[in-house]
């Protein structure tokens, strides 16, 4: 199963349908399972959660063993980021992938394409 952060904002929905395509299992980590529902639909599962929330991650990574990453710029990104990386070490991930959704932003769609075919092809132990 793969975990996905930022599913909810303007690069997560393109980066969880580009996983479903591939026949994957997705969870999403979301602040308003609601909205995660209407914006993801029925195919993914939805853990409520938030990045500033430790215990809310563990619960999320429950049977995980992938992960992307993607967060607004806020004042403690990189500290919810590092927290979130850090836990997904033990036990080992096939992989995991960050995305500081600020630069995906300022390139529009072509980036935002680019990084889901990239996604796309990424294959667990990779």
């Amino acid at each position: 199963m793969i975990l996905i952060t930022g599913a909810t904002g303007n690069t997560g929905p393109e980066i969880v349908k580009a996983v479903l395509s591939r026949g994957e299992r997705v969870r999403v980590l979301a602040r308003s399972p609601e909205i995660a529902v209407r914006l993801l639909g029925e195919d993914v599962e939805i853990a409520r959660g938030d990045l500033a929330d430790p215990q809310s991650i563990e619960a999320a990574m429950e049977e995980v063993d992938r992960a992307f990453l993607a967060s607004a710029p806020a004042p403690d990104t990189f500290k919810n980021l590092r927290r979130v990386t850090r836990a997904m070490l033990y036990p080992p991930m096939g992989f995991v992938v960050r995305l500081e959704t600020s630069i995906a932003s300022v390139s529009g769609y072509a980036a935002r394409d680019k990084l889901c075919a990239d996604i796309a092809t990424l294959q667990a132990g990779a």
